[in-house]
């Protein structure tokens, strides 16, 4: 969908990691693959952080003494959450995902003896 990708193209340039050419189009990296983490990339697309998939819902006014303090018993824990994933992801680079997806890529053909495609 080509919204999605000038959507994403757009947030991964607000965060400094794109830069996108004007007019003839074409994107390219801001940093070294080194210098982004996978959390630079998350940060960039899901700015609400772990909200935006485990998120609490608003219900505390209403009646029900769950309702009225889930929101307090749920943040501690996922904080610790968000804080794990926040550091392991720092921990990832695009350089090592890079590294990941070329060994991949030219696994089968070391295997069969063809050319990787692509």
């Amino acid at each position: 969908n080509p919204v999605v990708i000038r959507n994403t193209l757009s947030a991964l340039k607000k965060a400094g990691i794109l830069t996108v050419a004007r007019g003839t189009g074409g994107a390219e990296l801001s940093r070294l693959p080194a210098e982004i983490t996978l959390y630079d990339i998350y940060h960039a697309l899901e700015p609400e952080g772990l909200d935006s998939l485990i998120g609490i819902h608003a219900c505390q006014g209403r009646a029900c003494p769950v309702a009225q303090n889930i929101r307090r018993v749920l943040e501690p824990p996922y904080q610790a959450i968000e804080e794990a994933v926040r550091r392991a992801m720092e921990g990832v680079t695009l350089e090592s995902m890079l590294g990941t997806f070329h060994a991949l890529v030219e696994e089968p053909a070391e295997k069969t003896g063809t050319a990787p495609q692509g």
